[in-house]
């Protein structure tokens, strides 16, 4: 690689000079030149070769000895660079990048372990070793590599020495059938290049009878926490236990370990609850669960690790994104989070608060403390802030709260590798994307100076690879500023890409004063005239002793331009040579004879020159150049380093793969043909050149999970370019992390520069004060730190010890089995390296040996390195004990428990190089035997014109497949790809059909029958579930499917009846001759359909009551043991559409687990709704905790609480940071309302699970900063045409919110208290304000004034229960009206009226009646107010006491006296009761017919109280009636101001036509606002859409809608077929068309639906059938 300067600080003729010898370099394509000038770099001589120099300083008065401005020269100062660390760093053997690839990452015992070291150039990136080398071939001891294996103890299993051909090194290890599971490590190294490694994991077959399987509550635990779970035991053949296993189980801390304990199985599924403090002191952060189970004579051991959030052991390391801190300008820093100071396991963390520590001046004691701002991790504890330090901070703290517990960590930044200093005068950040530059994409720099710049001092600026400087300029910096510097793309040029640095050094004091001594200076006068011609003759003699010369000599001529003979003498140490130069000028004659003696100190040169001249000039030349030095001490001070940042360039060149296949799906046991075409990348056509691929095919069954990486090497480009690169690149499992793979291909880099900037230990690592000490410091450094300093510099790092005579190296290498390590063989190599000759000097280079012996014994390693030293070569040796690394063993999963160890077909000699599975012996179908995982692996065999073939085939199972390309030519041109595909059975059917059909619907459902056999079969296709009850089949004839391949035919369903659970099950058989013999193949698919009615307007009829008891009549003041409930049947009713459900719930909880089961199926369009849809499950968890705990409730209580956590972390994503503060989108009502619904929200969860209290100081100090300071809160909205609430309404409903976490809102309450005073004395009472004042009051402990508001809530409550408003224009914060603001406020109420329920028990009885009587199968009106329902029932059946049955009787159903069902109640029992009266409405139609009236009665009898019960149980009895009107329905006049709503299928009239299959089709909706009467507010609009079932939404273009605010969202529910739009707010009468695209995808008769827009938190819907169009 060429250094290239900045022409414009060199002049044209440099700058040509420097282009044409890069050109030459680059245009070296022969692999084999390639690797020769690699092999044979030297650095520059000591004596810097005699040269012109190429700075010229025109004005005398510019002269450094003047200390005026100057310009360096910077091709000279890295010359000295270069000869002060020519010793310390010798590269005469090629700098070797290795990287090892293997064909996966998990293993099974007795597979084989394909191991790939690919080896190439670690600068240019080209290929090394393309060819067999000669035995005798110096070279063969760089490419001769040891590959080994060590297990998790460090015991070494595999050992091989490997000659690399084809710029790889390959082998292959068998794993033995007793190896033991863990993490092993592959190493590869030889005496010049450096360590590299990768880890493979190896899982073992569970052998046990038993599998245990456990659940925890949390994911982590603190100390102090008690850890509590569920451990279930079962048999891994599913039968059920003869008798009950016993288990015990211990805790391990570290060192330490907790008492045994014993746990009780229940006797019916064998499961428990376990729980065990954690000590709050600890030294560790994991426990270790050991559980011993007993099953008979078996005893069986199994572990569990339990993270523990150890505050006391939390370690953030932090860095400066280029190793040192500017005062007062922004700087970048990169921070990593660890659980441990062993730094192992990362810590992620979100929304920490990072402060600042000031003190007030120099002098004073007292400090002042700032927040900087909210930190947190991207991925793996990783991340990044910007802070601005001052002079006088002391301390930069991040505080994070990890599970409740607030953890404070100072931030201290470390000293850059081999510096003295962390601080510097000039920040600089790359400007460039994620600091990932195209190969022709100029870097642009951005430098920040602060008030300690002196303008006057000298800067230099250098790009690197590695310690080869590319690109270098001299810079000077103002005080105080910001200047943006570009350099060009063509000034670093980097064919191949790769990873390079930027550094910025200071020019010291001692290298200005090196500099400008003793220069030698040649000034030349020339005085040029305009009349005549003459000749001119010049005779030089120069006299090469003199050690600093000045000659000036004046030459009168007449010339046009003159030819100047110029002596340049530079002094060097013991030079024997002198050069003279003459340079000959552009459109002269000139006439040269040069007499050079071999070996003398004199030269004579003359020369003649004729010239006609023209013209006349005066020019005064200086001639300055500083005398050379080598050593090495003086050198170190001449630059003062100042930051460095890494970036990445991509290949100017890349590869793009294309991978085909001869068949899209395969049968086990297939042959596999597959196709590579090597392209261009930039111009999509096949290369011509030779090109080298390696190609992996590997079976990933068990290893492939939805969301889990493959766990399978990352692609070349990446090892290439990033492997020793990055620090622990090999730990990074880099495929996924998203972006670093599009880092090389040129996609998304999210995380490049977060990795990028976490590579601290780097810095300075090039600097020519690291390069002349690095041996030295080696040395101190870790064995893992050492690795990687020498992996980046890839080579052995050691300092070279002059005139040592070559000697032989011999490697110890012991070879051991998995479990001793006893055996062991001796392999001796002789390795001599080159000898290096120079002019009058012979240095012989002997590299010092390494000899490693590793002992087994006791897990120590003994490890035997050089020491170097000045004058020889000594040999130290440090014994270091490793301690292995403790990785606990999962419980197990019981996935492959107690199966046998397949067959083993991978027995023999294994080719490394070329492995393809064969198929094996006997094959066949009906048996599987052959798991092999990996069914190919070539390595870097070579392909001609871009195009290869290779065939291979699968083992026995049902599987999915990945095979993965890496290719790569001679210029280093390299691409990987990759192509996924499975095997099925051989004889298969699939089929589709729709998730919901109208009954009556007529769809042909396409059927595909698959045939991978070798002959031609029948196949009947038949339909077995429906019976003809539910759909109507048609009958198939015989199918003829042809071998190898998929028939698709069409089979017509007619839905007959409603049904939620129809099933079509589709059965293809076919006769398979063969042989002789015959066999009958069977294939079956089966789908779920709901049928459901045509949608007219849907209404719904609902009643609901205690009922319990009456064994205690004394202690009753009602008897609720009969109840009446009257349902009158509207004469618009259409008969065959009602549904009825008469339901008991036993006791609350029943009720909630209904609700919830009833919210998941609502629609959700923002964070209100979701959270709402949650809250059942919270709630569920409170009440199973709240009662008497049973073994099952143990158990449940155990799942649930994990449940609702992740939850709750689901909810937080929709939290939006608002500097310190936070807050929740609005959408369609205001910010300030959705977050003061989400203060109350998360409040109310503190009570059930933990949640963190600096969410809700972020959430109330938002809503507190909205403060409009006139006793109210501002509005925002995240919607421009949302329109706000009533401003007293919002600040009521934030009021109640920030009270309830005792925020300081006495203004804001007082000002809504004043609001309410003047409605009541109007007698024009809010009560949905009313209500939240009331609340509020309550909440701020001022309970007196509380109650006159109370008191004011009973005069509103009407005789049903209801508190309803006084005024018509009444909303909630929300926009809801109608019945959903009814049931809102009357929840409210019953909150408001338990503070004294003494007084209000009247009240409260008919209020939670109201509630009972809405209930709908568990809604009770929408999400929210189901919410608040739920929570006014919970304090209702809290404060009551009511026990839940506790005795055993009757409860019986009848309708219009006549018996519909008894149900037997037993005690204690919970479960919901449903009766099933569908038989009775079939049999007494006549009593359910339109107008039509229903006493519905419900009765306990038989009821005996369960001794030592004294009370009788109340439950909730509720009866629904949902139906659609008929036809005779006229819809009143609506309420708002339009009903316009019109929903038109364009295009209708071939829909449903077989040549219409896949064609698009719309569905407009056009609508105008929908809004209350009287009111200018628009709330959230639904509009539920009913395409007929042979469409499908296309849900691609639905998201564009979406994104471009059409809708805010939508959400499609397959129960019921529905597809429901969310529509902004919109302007009163602003009108709108939404065009909702959908596609065929069945032909049949599919029915249009009618469809319906309602208000989201409101009565108003209207309906509108579908026009066909």
């Amino acid at each position: 690689m060429q250094l290239i300067q900045n022409p414009q600080k060199l002049g044209i003729l440099a700058t040509l000079l420097t282009i044409t010898t890069f050109s030459a370099f680059q245009q070296a394509q022969s692999s084999f030149l390639i690797e020769r000038l690699s092999f044979n770099r030297h650095r520059a001589p000591k004596v810097a070769p005699k040269q012109a120099p190429l700075t010229q300083h025109l004005l005398e008065d510019t002269h450094p000895l003047l200390n005026s401005a100057f310009t360096y020269n910077l091709t000279w100062l890295q010359n000295q660079i270069v000869n002060a660390t020519d010793d310390y760093v010798p590269l005469t053997a090629p700098r070797i990048h290795a990287s090892i690839k293997l064909d996966k990452e998990n293993y099974r015992p007795r597979d084989v372990v394909f191991v790939e070291v690919l080896a190439f150039n670690a600068l240019n990136k080209t290929p090394t070793a393309l060819a067999v080398l000669p035995a005798n071939d110096v070279r063969n001891q760089y490419y001769n590599l040891n590959v080994e294996i060590f297990d998790s103890s460090a015991n070494r299993v595999f050992a091989q020495a490997v000659q690399a051909n084809l710029s790889t090194a390959v082998t292959s290890f068998k794993l033995p059938a007793n190896i033991s599971a863990g993490v092993y490590t592959v190493r590869a190294s030889n005496s010049f290049v450096a360590n590299v490694a990768t880890s493979f994991t190896v899982q073992t077959y569970p052998k046990d009878s038993l599998v245990v399987s456990t659940q925890l509550t949390q994911a982590s635990y603190n100390p102090g926490d008690t850890v509590s779970g569920i451990v279930r035991v079962t048999n891994t053949n599913g039968q059920a236990f003869n008798a009950t296993p016993t288990l015990q189980f211990n805790v391990t801390y570290g060192n330490s370990s907790s008492n045994t304990t014993n746990i009780t199985l229940s006797s019916s599924r064998a499961d428990a609850v376990f729980s065990f403090v954690v000590p709050r002191t600890l030294n560790t952060s994991f426990a270790t669960i050991t559980y011993t189970v007993r099953s008979g004579s078996n005893v069986h051991v199994y572990q569990q690790p339990v993270n523990i959030n150890n505050a006391e052991l939390l370690v953030v390391d932090a860095f400066s994104a280029t190793g040192y801190l500017v005062n007062n300008v922004p700087n970048v820093v990169y921070f990593q989070a660890w659980q441990t100071a062993q730094r192992q396991d990362t810590l992620d963390f979100s929304n920490a608060v990072l402060r600042q520590s000031v003190r007030l001046n120099a002098t004073a004691t007292g400090t002042v403390t700032s927040v900087v701002a909210q930190v947190s991790s991207v991925a793996r504890g990783r991340g990044s802030f910007v802070f601005t330090p001052v002079v006088n901070q002391t301390a930069l703290t991040l505080e994070l709260t990890i599970n409740g517990q607030i953890v404070r960590r100072s931030i201290a930044f470390g000293v850059p590798f081999n510096q003295t200093s962390n601080t510097a005068e000039v920040a600089f950040r790359i400007l460039n994307n994620n600091r990932v530059l195209n190969n022709n994409e100029d870097l642009q720099l951005q430098f920040l100076s602060n008030a300690a710049v002196n303008s006057s001092d000298d800067y230099v600026v250098q790009i690197k690879l590695k310690e080869q400087v590319v690109f270098q300029d001299q810079l000077s910096f103002n005080t105080s500023s910001v200047r943006n510097y570009t350099v060009l793309a063509r000034l670093f040029p980097l064919i191949n890409g790769g990873v390079l640095s930027v550094n910025l050094f200071r020019l010291t004091p001692a290298f200005e004063q090196f500099y400008k001594s003793k220069p030698t200076i040649i000034v030349t006068v020339v005085n040029t005239t305009t009349n005549g011609t003459r000749a001119n003759t010049t005779n030089t003699t120069t006299n090469a002793s003199a050690a600093n010369t000045t000659n000036t000599t004046k030459v009168n001529t007449t010339t046009t331009n003159s030819t100047n003979a110029t002596n340049s003498t530079k002094p060097t140490a013991n030079a024997t040579n002198t050069t003279n130069t003459t340079k000959p000028t552009t459109n002269t004659t000139n006439t040269t004879n040069t007499t050079k003696p071999a070996n003398g100190t004199n030269s004579t040169s003359n020369t003649t020159t004729n010239t006609t001249t023209t013209t006349t000039t005066n020019v005064t030349t200086i001639i300055y150049n500083p005398p050379d030095v080598s050593t090495p001490a003086q050198v170190v001070t001449w630059l003062e380093p100042k930051g460095e940042l890494i970036f990445y360039k991509r290949p100017n060149e890349q590869f793009r793969l294309n991978i085909t296949l001869d068949r899209s799906a395969y049968a086990a046991g297939d042959q596999v043909t597959y196709s590579i075409q090597v392209l261009n990348a930039t111009t999509g056509r096949v290369v011509t050149t030779d090109s080298y691929v390696t190609v992996t095919a590997v079976d990933v069954l068990g290893y492939q999970r939805p969301g889990v990486d493959l766990g399978l090497p990352a692609p070349l480009a990446t090892r290439l370019h990033l492997s020793q690169e990055i620090a622990g690149f090999d730990n990074e499992r880099l495929n996924s992390l998203q972006g670093l793979n599009g880092a090389l291909s040129g996609n998304d880099t999210k995380y490049i520069d977060l990795l990028f900037g976490l590579q601290s230990w780097r810095v300075g690592l090039f600097d020519v004060r690291s390069l002349i000490q690095l041996s030295n410091v080696i040395t101190g450094l870790s064995t893992s730190d050492r690795q990687a300093v020498q992996g980046l510099y890839n080579y052995i790092v050691q300092r070279v010890v002059v005139q040592t005579p070559a000697t032989n190296t011999t490697t110890n290498t012991s070879t051991g089995n998995l479990t001793n390590g006893t055996n062991s063989t001796n392999t001796t190599s002789n390795t001599t390296r080159p000898t290096t000759n120079t002019t009058n000097t012979t240095t012989n280079t002997t590299r010092p040996t390494t000899n490693t012996t590793s002992n087994t014994t006791n897990s120590t390693t003994n490890t035997t390195r050089p020491v170097n030293t000045t004058n020889g070569t000594s040999n130290g040796t440090t014994n270091s004990t490793v301690t292995p690394t403790v990785t606990p063993i999962v419980v197990r999963s019981g996935e492959q428990g107690n199966v046998a160890d397949p067959t083993d077909y991978m027995t023999g000699t294994i080719a490394a190089r070329n492995w393809s599975h064969p198929l094996r012996a006997n094959f066949n179908t009906a048996s599987v035997e052959d798991l092999t995982a990996t069914v190919l692996f070539q390595s870097a065999f070579l392909v001609r014109a871009g195009v290869a073939t290779g065939r291979f085939f699968l083992n026995d199972r049902l599987t999915n497949y990945v095979l993965t390309v890496d290719a790569f030519n001679a210029n280093g041109t390299t691409g990987s790809g990759s192509v996924q595909f499975g095997t099925v059975q051989n004889f298969a059917v699939s089929a589709d059909a729709p998730a919901f059909m109208v009954n009556g619907d007529s769809l042909k459902l396409p059927v595909n029958i698959t045939n991978l056999g070798t002959t031609v079969l029948s196949v009947r296709l038949t339909e077995t579930s429906s019976n003809g009850t539910t759909f109507r089949v048609n009958s198939v004839p015989a199918i003829s499917v042809p071998a190898g391949q998929t028939v698709r035919t069409f089979v017509t369903a007619t839905a007959l009846r409603t049904s939620p659970g129809a099933v079509l099950t589709f059965v293809a058989t076919a006769t398979l001759t063969a042989a002789g013999s015959t066999r009958v193949l069977t294939a079956t698919t089966t789908r779920s359909v709901v049928i459901g009615e045509p949608i007219g307007v849907r209404r719904s009829q609902l009643r609901g009551s205690l009922i319990g008891s009456n064994a205690r009549p004394a202690s009753n003041s009602s008897n609720l043991s009969n109840v009446n409930l009257q349902l009158n049947l509207t004469n618009e009713l259409n008969q065959s559409s009602s549904q009825y459900s008469f339901t008991v719930y036993p006791n609350i909880l029943s009720l909630v687990e209904a609700s919830g089961n009833a919210l998941a199926q609502s629609p959700k369009a923002n964070f209100e709704q979701v959270a709402s849809s949650l809250y059942p499950a919270f709630l569920r968890l409170q009440l199973l905790r709240s009662q008497v705990q049973t073994a099952d409730s143990q158990v449940l209580v155990i799942q649930l609480t994990q449940e609702v956590q992740g939850l709750l972390e689901q909810l937080l994503t929709y939290r939006i940071p608002t500097g310190s503060n936070s807050r929740f989108d609005g959408q369609d009502i205001s910010n300030e309302a959705m977050t003061a619904f989400a203060l109350q929200y998360l409040f109310d969860l503190q009570n059930i699970t933990r949640i963190d209290s600096g969410i809700l100081s972020q959430l109330s100090g938002y809503l507190v900063a909205r403060k409009n300071n006139r006793g109210g809160f501002m509005q925002s909205f995240s919607n421009p045409l949302a329109t706000s609430v009533p401003e007293v309404t919002l600040n009521a409903y934030i009021v109640n919110a920030l009270a309830a976490v005792n925020a300081n809102i006495t203004a804001e309450l007082n000002a809504v208290k004043a609001f309410v005073d003047a409605q009541i004395s109007q007698n024009r009472v809010d009560s949905y304000i009313l209500a939240q004042l009331a609340q509020a009051l309550f909440r701020a402990r001022r309970n007196t004034e509380a109650l006159v508001y109370a008191d004011a809530l009973v005069k509103l409550q009407a005789a049903d229960g209801s508190v309803f408003s006084n005024q018509d224009t009444t909303l909630s914060a929300f926009l809801s009206n109608g019945t959903e603001l009814t049931l809102e406020t009357t929840s409210i109420a019953i909150q408001v009226w338990s503070n004294n329920q003494a007084k209000y028990i009247t009240q409260i009885n008919n209020a939670a009646n109201y509630l009972l009587t809405n209930i709908n199968d568990g809604l009770i009106g929408g999400a929210q107010s189901t919410t608040l329902a739920l929570k006014a029932l919970n304090l209702f059946f809290a404060n009551s006491n009511f026990p839940t049955i506790n005795g055993n009787g009757n409860l019986t159903l009848t309708i219009n006296d006549l018996p519909v069902q008894t149900v037997r109640l037993v005690s204690g029992s919970t479960d919901t009761i449903r009766f099933d009266a569908s038989a009775f409405i079939a049999n007494n139609s006549r009593l359910f017919a339109a107008g039509q009236s229903l006493n519905i009665n419900v009765a306990v009898s038989g009821f005996n109280l369960t001794t030592g019960q004294a009370r009788d149980f109340r439950a909730i009895f509720s009866v629904a009636h949902r139906f659609i009107l008929n036809g005779t329905y006229s819809p009143p006049a609506p309420l708002n101001l339009t009903s316009d709503f019109q929903v038109t299928i364009v295009n209708s009239r071939v829909i449903g036509s077989d040549n219409s299959t896949g064609r698009a089709f719309t569905i407009a909706a056009s609508f105008q606002n929908v809004f209350p009467a009287g009111s200018s507010q628009s709330g959230q609009l639904n509009i539920v859409l009913h395409p007929p079932s042979c469409l499908v939404l296309d849900e691609a273009a639905t998201n564009v809608l979406a994104s471009q605010g059409v809708i805010n969202s939508y959400q499609i529910i397959p129960s019921t077929g529905q597809v429901v739009l969310f529509v902004n707010s919109m302007l009163p009468g602003q009108s709108k068309t939404v065009n909702t695209p959908f596609v065929q995808r069945f032909a049949g008769s599919c029915l249009a639906r009618d469809n319906f827009i309602y208000q989201a938190y409101g009565d108003f819907e209207i309906y509108s059938s579908t026009r066909l169009a």
